[in-house]
């Protein structure tokens, strides 16, 4: 099955990504695991394009997107972030739901249509002894207030 992909400026990187538009569904994010890309959906997007918007995209250091010299887990959320926000004009900053050591949830609310949900599986990931999974939701809260002022 062949795609239309498209590349736009996410964060300063070219971000490789399909949009497939279904007026007024939920959206479906599809993230490649283990280095993959969006090719290895293929198979998958026949099954849901009819009863959803399809979103895919090469993450930082996957596929044909760009390749900074260090890639983590948080940024590329925070791409993902990012290019929802691009596609749609309307929609509200990210706001993370839950942080686990086994997952990160964001939501992204879209005024006039659906909520964006999207949830990473840490399990699948290696971090660096630096960045701890252990970062509390109001941990993050707080960061963001901080950040804003």
């Amino acid at each position: 099955m062949k795609m239309d992909t498209k590349m736009t400026k996410v964060n300063g990187l070219s971000i490789r990504y399909i949009d497939i538009p279904n007026e007024g569904k939920e959206t479906i994010v599809l993230l490649p695991y283990g280095g993959g890309m969006i090719g290895m959906w293929n198979g998958v997007i026949p099954h849901f394009k009819k009863d959803y918007r399809i979103l895919a995209l090469d993450q930082r250091c996957h596929g044909f997107s760009d390749k900074p010299d260090e890639c983590h887990i948080d940024d590329m959320a925070i791409d993902v972030a990012a290019l929802m926000d691009i596609l749609e004009e309307n929609c509200l900053h990210p706001e993370i739901e839950e942080v686990t050591k086994d997952h990160l949830t964001v939501r992204i609310e879209c005024p006039g249509s659906t909520d964006a949900t999207f949830t990473i599986n840490l399990s699948q990931w290696t971090f660096d002894e630096e960045w701890e999974v252990e970062t509390t939701i109001e941990e993050v809260k707080k960061e963001e207030v901080k950040e804003a002022t």
